[in-house]
């Protein structure tokens, strides 16, 4: 997901109030992690919604200074993904970055589809952070979720520049014909976002990518 959105949906405007606020509740002084380990640590700090208690702070920053000599290489990773994200000119760049990522993943992946910009809720903020919290669950589970949201700032960039038509044809359709995703879970509110309602068209259409609904019990 985008750093700037993960932020913002746990309360913090930026990379430095994130650090104050870690620093305020741990004993763990975040503040000497350079820039991209400290964006590591949120990708890595699991579900927002526990993000209020102090030992779930302790924990992930714990979890970020036992991973400090094997850090390079993750850092090196993560700017290398967000590098060509930034580069992506065309909607076919980003599809080719996003079939990349699917290849290196491991084993049967599945996605999930729901309101975003537009739902029941009030805000993006709150979609984003609805959607954070049931692929947390998916992860919990046993789920190895493709988490898609980090390509939505360069796919609106895309639209903005004229370069996408058609976001589900454009992108969304590649990646499902890819044979790497199994499963879409579709949120509880998926009726009310037009995107999901297209997708869940799209594979019907398609078949072979099993749709299961959040009313449904998720199994380990």
């Amino acid at each position: 997901m985008n750093i700037k959105k993960r932020l913002k949906a746990i309360g913090q405007d930026s990379i430095e109030e994130f650090v104050a606020y870690c620093d305020k509740h741990s004993q763990t002084h975040t503040a000497v992690f350079k820039k991209e380990e400290v964006a590591l640590m949120v990708l890595l700090a699991g579900s927002p919604r526990h993000w209020n208690r102090p030992q779930e702070i302790e924990k992930s920053t714990i979890k970020v200074e036992s991973f400090r000599e094997e850090m390079g290489d993750l850092v090196n990773r993560y700017k290398f993904f967000n590098g060509q994200l930034e580069k992506a000119k065309t909607v076919k760049n980003l599809v080719e970055v996003a079939k990349a990522r699917l290849h290196t993943a491991h084993g049967p992946l599945s996605m999930v589809a729901g309101p975003r910009s537009k739902g029941v809720k009030i805000s993006e903020e709150l979609n984003i952070l609805a959607m954070q919290e049931y692929m947390e669950e998916l992860y919990q589970s046993g789920e190895n979720v493709f988490n898609d949201m980090v390509f939505e700032e360069h796919l609106q960039r895309l639209k903005d520049e004229g370069e996408i038509y058609n976001l589900l044809n454009d992108f969304y359709l590649p990646l499902f014909e890819s044979g790497y995703i199994k499963k879409m879970f579709f949120m509880k509110d998926w009726r009310f976002s037009t995107g999901a309602t297209l997708q869940q068209q799209a594979l019907i259409r398609l078949g072979g990518i099993k749709r299961i609904y959040q009313t449904d019990t998720v199994q380990a």
